[in-house]
């Protein structure tokens, strides 16, 4: 009748509790939740529970004949907490939830879908996902612990319930663990763990289908759809669908729904979740897809071998994992990288005896997920990893440091470096590790960094690690110290072109005032020696990245070029050269060559400076020869980038070529008709097309700009 204020009045009444007893808590409880009250569930539970009801003193909670009366209350606080969409109730669902446990209680599973919801409400993404591991364990897995389930909470009301082993058919089982999954799913959405909650999905599939899936790299729909989860549970599409979308992967989106609409004619609409910053590529994260896919497939048939696992097999599974988990670090999820070492751990640990010690020590709780122990350990997410007793491979340890400095966790990257190389001898054994931790203690301190460095054999040290820290030192602005970092690299023979470059850089920006061309030239001796060139060859092949590094002054003296009055016409010169003879081979031209060639092409028929105004000859020359860097960047591509159509329009109108000012935006910049970045270059071949009363070509300019959301009458024409 919906008359759950009256009913909570009746039951707090003082009489009513002497009269029926705890039962009577149960009833109000349950009628809130049925009326959607479920906040004042919670406020009824609390009320019977705070111990003040001086009517109700003579019944025991768990005396007499109603004993099943406080497991039934918490089952349905449970159920009420998830009910509360504004949260705040998650940390009191899982005290509940591990009174349940530890009591070896039955529960609902209504009230374990409360306690997920909770959970999600809250955002726990990683306690989500330890009741999801806990609730695979014990029901589908059957682990070691036994989660006694019942299919609705009033059977909880039942003398037998307290010795109850749950009365969940299968279907009851795979509709719990999809829903729970859902949960899990849309958590881990909402914070970005996109990629997690695709693992996850796969993970739960080998339990809902007691299979793995067969994934290809040509056909990432079907390998989605072939999972039966994915496939029969409309909550788990949805929330994979999400994932999906915040991965970047909206073909795929597509794929799989014409895929659904074949076999089954679904029809759903995408969910929109909170967007991350910078989409992952969709390349990328494929790549990871199908490496993780492979890996399940691995650990299925891991745990369906019969005996232990030789070391061999396991050498090239380890070698999966870790190429695995690069992919997912490569493609901005790296908590994803994280959880698929632990499952894929304890899925050897299943097959080996003598590793299975070590996973535990590893991951502070076992395989099976330790619930006996408390609410606190079982929803303890970020669990310490120790490293003493497990003896990872040097690229395995550097993916796992790699990880956790991705997710900020820089301690916890610096404590796994230690204790993962803890029983060596030699850490240059674990020089790809070594490197990963020197790249994260970066983002505590440079100093600490260094610190770190300096107890390190400078030869077991990549060239990378050294480009990153010159890069960190560059970005603050520390040019001496680079000249530190190059000489160390020198010294362990890791010296590279970047390096290098970065080094000629640091002694530009730095206060020498003479000798900077006697050091610059020495370090490119040391980079062309380092590549089998000669200084010159390589200052050549390297002019424009070397003028990106150091400026055009130092570029142009590097070169020889030391007439300051006509070293411009020489860079010119230097491009055009560049430029027809990529055209005579037949290959796209660099950038750098063309956008030098369209901005200081006026100079082309004079003597290095523009002192006059230029002739007819001179005019026609230079516009010539821009319209010849148009063509090859027309073959390139970067005709389609707005900074280099407009230089191209600026120099075409500096020099009065408006016609071909006008014919350049034409065919090249709004060609298609559709919106378009080019502003500038629309602008000026507007103006351009006014000067030479060409109003054909300013229609439908104009219309082009018009269309692309800029306001034509702010120009003035």
């Amino acid at each position: 009748a919906g008359l759950w204020r009256d009913c909570l009045d009746f039951s707090t009444d003082s009489n009513s509790i002497s009269s029926y007893g705890p039962s009577i808590a149960a009833a109000a409880m349950l009628a809130c939740i049925r009326c959607s009250r479920s906040s004042e569930a919670i406020y009824a539970y609390d009320f019977f529970m705070s111990g003040n009801q001086s009517a109700a003193s003579e019944w025991q909670w768990a005396g007499g004949s109603t004993t099943a009366v406080k497991p039934l209350c918490r089952d349905l606080a449970c159920m009420a907490m998830g009910n509360v969409k504004k949260g705040g109730f998650s940390r009191d669902a899982m005290r509940l939830f591990g009174e349940l446990i530890n009591e070896d209680s039955p529960l609902s599973a209504d009230a374990l879908l409360g306690v997920a919801h909770s959970l999600e409400h809250d955002l726990d993404w990683q306690s989500s996902i330890q009741l999801l591991k806990g609730f695979i364990d014990s029901i589908h897995r059957k682990g070691s612990t036994n989660w006694r389930i019942l299919s609705e909470s009033l059977e909880l009301s039942k003398i037998d319930a307290v010795t109850s082993e749950g009365t969940l058919s299968q279907s009851e089982q795979n509709d719990l663990l999809a829903n729970i999954l859902a949960s899990v799913m849309r958590a881990c959405n909402h914070e970005g763990q996109y990629g997690l909650a695709i693992l996850v999905c796969s993970i739960a599939n080998t339990s809902y289908d007691n299979d793995w899936i067969d994934c290809k790299e040509n056909e990432p729909a079907k390998a989605i759809i072939s999972q039966k989860i994915v496939a029969e549970k409309q909550q788990v599409l949805e929330a994979y669908i999400q994932s999906l979308d915040g991965l970047g992967c909206g073909f795929i989106v597509n794929e799989l729904l014409e895929e659904l609409q074949n076999l089954r004619n679904i029809t759903i609409s995408i969910p929109r979740g909170r967007k991350r910053k910078g989409y992952t590529h969709a390349e990328s994260w494929i790549n990871a897809f199908v490496a993780v896919g492979r890996v399940l497939e691995a650990t299925h048939g891991i745990l369906l071998e019969g005996s232990d696992i030789s070391g061999e097999s396991r050498l090239l599974f380890e070698r999966g994992v870790g190429r695995a988990m690069d992919h997912c670090i490569d493609s901005k999820q790296p908590a994803a990288a994280l959880h698929l070492f632990d499952h894929a751990s304890a899925a050897v640990a299943k097959k080996d005896t003598s590793l299975a010690g070590r996973v535990k020590s590893f991951f502070g709780v076992d395989d099976t997920s330790d619930l006996t122990g408390g609410s606190g350990a079982m929803f303890q997410s970020n669990v310490e990893i120790d490293l003493k007793s497990l003896r990872l491979s040097d690229p395995l340890l550097a993916t796992i440091i790699k990880a956790n400095g991705k997710l900020g966790q820089i301690e916890k990257a610096r404590s796994a470096y230690y204790d993962g190389t803890l029983h060596l001898d030699d850490s240059a054994l674990m020089a790809q590790s070594a490197n990963n931790t020197l790249e994260v203690l970066l983002d505590i301190d440079i100093n600490e960094c260094m610190a770190f460095l300096d107890k390190m054999n400078v030869k077991f040290v990549n060239p990378s690690t050294f480009i990153v820290i010159a890069k960190r030192y560059a970005q603050n602005g520390i040019w001496p110290e680079i000249g530190e970092v190059y000489n160390r690299a020198k010294k362990g023979g890791a010296v590279s072109e970047e390096l290098g470059l970065i080094t000629m850089q640091a002694v530009c920006e730095s206060e020498l005032l003479n000798g900077k061309i006697i050091v610059l030239r020495k370090i490119v001796e040391d980079v062309s020696h380092l590549v089998g060139m000669k200084s010159n060859d390589w200052i050549h092949a390297k002019y424009w990245g070397i003028k990106r590094y150091v400026g055009f002054h130092y570029a142009r003296l590097l070169m020889r070029w030391n007439d300051p009055k006509t070293s411009q016409k020489e860079e010119l010169l230097f491009a055009i050269n560049e430029m027809r003879q990529c055209a005579r081979e037949g290959i796209a031209t660099k950038n750098a060559p063309l956008e030098c060639i369209v901005r200081i092409a006026q100079v082309y028929g004079t003597e290095g400076m523009i002192e006059d105004a230029l002739s007819e000859k001179q005019r026609r020359s230079a516009v010539n020869l821009i319209l010849e860097a148009c063509v090859e960047a027309n073959r390139s591509g970067l005709i389609k980038k707005h900074t280099f159509t407009t230089e191209v329009v600026r120099s075409l109108r500096a020099l009065k070529a408006n016609k071909e000012c006008i014919q350049l935006v034409v065919r090249n910049v709004i060609s298609t008709g559709r919106k378009c970045r080019h502003r500038i270059a629309m602008e000026e071949a507007m103006y351009a097309a006014l000067e030479e009363r060409d109003f054909e070509s300013l229609k439908l300019i104009t219309e082009v700009f018009e269309r692309s959301g800029y306001d034509s009458r702010r120009l003035s024409i």
